[in-house]
C-alpha cells in the first residue's frame, strides 16, 4: 500500500511532534531560564523596598555560582512545570496546523498550496492566543520555583499551585 503524501497529518500527530521538539528544547535551555530569572530578580530583597548588592555579575557568573552552590538540581529548577509548558508550543503548533487544514478544506484548496501573508498572520496569532491562554499558569509556577527568594516558601510545583490558589485565587495565575 502506497502512502499518500498529500494527506495532512491528524491533530494528535502535530501535538506529539510539537511535544517532542519542546521537551528537547526545554532540556537544553532550562539552565538558561533559571539564570535569567535569577538575574532579573537579584536586585530585590525579600523585604519590600530594600535593595541589595547584585549577587551575580552576569550570565556566566550566575551559571557557575548556581552550578557550584546548587548543582544539577539547581540548574533544572522548574523543569517539571516546564514539561507542562512544552504543551504551549505543542498546542500552538497543533492549532496552527489545524487552522491551515480547516482553511484549505473550507475554501477547497490543496493543503500544500501557499497562503497569503494575512492568512498566515491570522492563523499564527489565533494559535498563539489559544496556547497562551491554556498554558500561562505554568509560567507562574515555574518562575516561583526558580526565584531564589521564594524557593524556600515552596516545596514543589504542587505546593506552589496550592498556595497560589489559596492566597490569590485564579487571578494569581493570570
Amino acid at each position: 500500500m502506497q502512502k499518500d503524501n498529500n494527506k495532512p497529518l491528524r491533530a494528535e500527530k502535530h501535538l506529539i511532534a510539537g511535544a517532542i521538539a519542546g521537551i528537547g528544547t526545554l532540556t537544553v535551555t532550562n539552565p538558561i531560564w533559571v539564570v535569567k530569572t535569577r538575574l532579573c530578580l537579584q536586585y530585590t530583597d525579600p523585604q519590600p523596598g530594600v535593595m541589595q548588592a547584585p549577587q551575580y555579575k552576569g550570565m556566566l557568573d550566575a551559571l557557575l555560582k548556581l552550578w557550584r552552590q546548587e548543582g544539577l538540581r539547581g540548574l533544572y529548577k522548574g523543569y517539571v512545570p516546564g514539561i507542562f509548558g512544552v504543551s504551549h508550543g505543542a498546542l500552538q503548533f497543533m492549532a496552527y496546523e489545524e487552522l491551515k487544514k480547516g482553511y484549505s478544506w473550507y475554501f477547497e484548496i490543496p493543503i500544500q498550496q501557499k497562503l497569503g501573508s494575512i492568512q498566515y498572520l491570522v492563523m499564527a496569532s489565533m494559535s498563539k492566543i489559544f496556547a497562551a491562554t491554556v498554558t500561562y499558569p505554568y509560567q507562574v509556577v515555574r518562575s516561583r520555583l526558580q526565584n531564589q527568594y521564594t524557593m524556600a516558601q515552596y516545596n514543589s510545583a504542587l505546593d506552589v499551585i496550592s498556595k497560589t490558589f489559596r492566597y490569590e485565587g485564579v487571578r494569581g495565575f493570570y
